[in-house]
């Protein structure tokens, strides 16, 4: 045992034997798979330093980390850039650009955005990322100075902090378009109040885009025009309805939506009858606003639904389920309602004669009733159920979720399958022991909050 300890004067000698071959190959996949840049690795110790400052590393000052509240930002980048132009001529070069401040910080800037973006854009051709996120003052100047900028290999684009004004959401499109490469897109502005938006003039397309999130209503402009031809995952937050639907169309490869908090002008619903039914979405994530327009629409492909509200008011979930089932039936086998209202006729008529291929069901923080109840006890009902979560349900007691969680393991238990879960009290709603084991009995596992 105790030649297996190394003594730790030993331990110094040891790292300096490690071959540079080893230390260079360690430093390039830090900056590739962490968070670890090459100015970081520099300040450990002189043997790193001279590694990273090495011509056999220049990979590693590829990635460049940008503090706009830092007074010597343009120092470290030019220190950066100095040895990532030491690369062999006939070396693939890239650059990925990260610059951003602590909104925290209330401090003005120490960095002088367009001088920045001056220093950087001499190597734009080389940009296949690009970070940027701060206030929306950065922001306005930082996009105004990158439209005269060349970047046609970028490849990742998130933006965020920015507002969504006239001039903004023409430097964006502006910036869609000069990126015919891009795989990656996220949007993040801030709304500015404006309802009515002038019309972008031309469309675009950007073909390799797979993963694209727009938010907030100011960007419906970009996305009555933008069409996502190889898009399979979108994230839409505070969008308008019309923006959702027409993106939708112009994506026929999607498969994974998320549409939350979705805005609706004049509280009219605009649903061409190209969307009634959509043929792709096999996954939908959605917040209490985006009922409306969910019951307007039809989803055949759908597998997996989740729909939740921070409203204290338990908005109702069964009439839009209802609506969208005739529509279009989905073979839906996941469903999981977060701070909805269970409780109406409308729901339990759902689940009796449109969720016939559940698999999965979770409720949380769900209002619950009588109907509701007797519904979820039917072993008529829900007869491929196999999961079942009960979590933090307010109106719903310890006897009633045993009811419950007894009548779908009887159920299961007929079809040969394993009823498998968890349930979730309040501290205020704390079983007793022997409820708490019989649960357990079922397979369940329950937790119990502290207060």
């Amino acid at each position: 045992m105790a030649a297996a300890i190394i003594a730790p004067e030993i331990l110094p000698r040891a790292i300096h034997r490690i071959p540079v071959e080893i230390f260079q190959e360690i430093f390039i996949w830090c900056i590739e798979f962490d968070t670890v840049t090459a100015l970081d690795l520099t300040h450990v110790c002189r043997l790193w330093r001279a590694t990273a400052h090495s011509g056999q590393t220049w990979k590693i000052w590829c990635r460049i980390d940008v503090n706009l509240s830092s007074s010597r930002t343009m120092e470290k980048v030019n220190y950066c850039l100095h040895f990532w132009t030491r690369r062999p001529a006939s070396a693939v070069a890239v650059l990925h650009i990260t610059i951003g401040r602590r909104i925290r910080d209330r401090a003005p800037p120490q960095t002088d955005v367009p001088a920045l973006v001056s220093l950087l854009g001499q190597f734009g051709t080389h940009w296949t990322s690009l970070s940027f996120s701060s206030s929306y003052q950065d922001g306005t100047r930082f996009l105004e100075e990158l439209n005269s900028r060349s970047i046609p290999v970028l490849e990742s684009l998130h933006l965020e902090g920015f507002h969504w004004s006239y001039s903004n959401i023409r430097l964006v499109a502006n910036l869609l378009i000069k990126s015919p490469l891009l795989k990656t897109v996220d949007l993040q502005g801030k709304d500015t109040g404006i309802v009515n938006f002038t019309p972008l003039p031309s469309n675009i397309t950007l073909p390799r885009v797979t993963r694209f999130r727009a938010e907030g209503m100011g960007s419906t402009p970009v996305l009555n025009v933008l069409s996502l031809p190889a898009a399979t995952v979108l994230q839409l937050v505070g969008v308008t309805d019309r923006g959702v639907t027409r993106l939708l169309m112009d994506s026929p490869k999607a498969r994974e939506v998320s549409a939350r908090n979705m805005a609706y002008k004049q509280g009219q619903i605009h649903l061409p009858p190209l969307f009634l039914r959509n043929k792709t979405i096999t996954s939908l994530e959605l917040s209490c606003r985006s009922l409306k327009w969910f019951s307007k629409s039809g989803f055949a492909a759908l597998r997996s639904l989740v729909v939740s509200s921070t409203h204290t008011q338990f908005p109702a979930i069964g009439a839009a389920l209802q609506a969208t089932y005739k529509i279009a039936r989905p073979p839906l086998t996941s469903l999981r309602l977060v701070g909805l209202d269970v409780s109406d006729l409308a729901f339990t008529r759902s689940v009796r004669c449109d969720l016939l291929s559940l698999e999965r069901l979770e409720f949380v923080n769900c209002r619950f009733s009588r109907h509701t109840v007797q519904t979820l006890t039917n072993r008529k009902v829900l007869l491929s159920l196999s999961w079942i979560v009960i979590e933090r349900c307010p109106t719903l007691n310890t006897s009633a979720t045993l009811q419950i969680i007894e009548a779908r393991h009887s159920v299961s238990a007929c079809a040969g399958r394993n009823l498998n879960g968890q349930v979730v009290f309040d501290a205020t709603q704390a079983p007793k022991q022997e409820e708490v084991d019989e649960l357990e009995s079922f397979a369940m596992t329950v937790k119990v909050l502290e207060a």
